[in-house]
């Protein structure tokens, strides 16, 4: 009996090896959209028939599907080789739908203006804007975890990198996506964050005067900027630097550049 005991255990470690190398784990917060939920995210999208767009880890396609429906040109990216088989097979009939087995922090991105509707891994969040909003980007629907969306969006993020994605992009909060909504459902809830190209590019020099100004973020702007500069732009000049906006940096900079 206890040799028996011993030989089912080491059958259920041997099993449990096994299924360890063949299965790949998802990547840190990576978490599926329930398809009713991916659709109504569709359908609120600014996608039209005309414009590219991507599904950046597309997974078992709950928004490749819909966004395929839209008659859209459509690249859907799934870095796992035998999920982007399968959703290969799954959008065979539209011949609109190209899916790419990669890793949405490395594929080439699009030479030209794209938009990007997608469920992303939490973890990659701020490495994926990094990229994206440093490229021809026109707009974007991201689902994100909701303390990092409420960052991204606040009026006042106390980050030079933030306010300078602020002043190229407009960076708003959509609906929240309670944790019920996913699966495996996260630990915390999400929101879905807009993202929209500004009309006009940010003025020349708004990059180089946010590092310089954020290397006393607790000084007074006036300190930093000059006192009259602040006040062209209608800033205060006492207030510390990390209470501005992008809007009134991007004010100083205009003012600094017209000068």
């Amino acid at each position: 009996m206890a040799a028996a005991g011993r030989r089912r255990a080491a059958s259920a470690r041997t099993a449990r090896i096994a299924s360890a190398r063949t299965t790949r784990p998802n990547p840190p917060g990576a978490h599926a959209l329930a398809d009713h939920v991916a659709a109504r995210l569709v359908r609120q999208s600014p996608v039209t028939p005309d414009d590219l767009v991507l599904d950046l880890g597309a997974g078992t396609g709950a928004l490749t599907l819909p966004l395929a429906r839209t008659g859209a040109r459509v690249i859907a990216v799934e870095r796992d080789a035998r999920a982007a088989r399968r959703l290969t097979a799954v959008v065979a009939r539209y011949p609109n739908v190209t899916v790419v087995c990669g890793d949405a922090l490395t594929v080439p991105l699009p030479r030209r203006p794209y938009l990007v509707v997608a469920n992303i891994p939490f973890g990659i969040t701020t490495a994926l804007l990094r990229r994206l909003l440093d490229s021809p980007l026109s707009a974007a629907d991201l689902v994100v975890e909701r303390g990092a969306g409420l960052g991204l969006t606040a009026a006042r993020p106390g980050r030079a990198e933030l306010l300078w994605w602020q002043a190229g992009f407009r960076l708003t909060r959509g609906a929240t996506l309670p944790a019920t909504v996913f699966r495996p459902p996260p630990s915390v809830d999400a929101l879905v964050l807009h993202i929209h190209r500004r009309p006009q590019p940010p003025p020349a020099g708004l990059a180089r005067l946010l590092r310089r100004a954020y290397r006393s973020a607790g000084a007074p702007v006036g300190h930093v900027v000059g006192r009259s500069a602040a006040r062209r732009a209608g800033v205060d000049p006492r207030l510390p630097v990390v209470h501005l906006t992008a809007d009134e940096w991007v004010g100083i900079a205009q003012g600094q550049a017209g000068r």
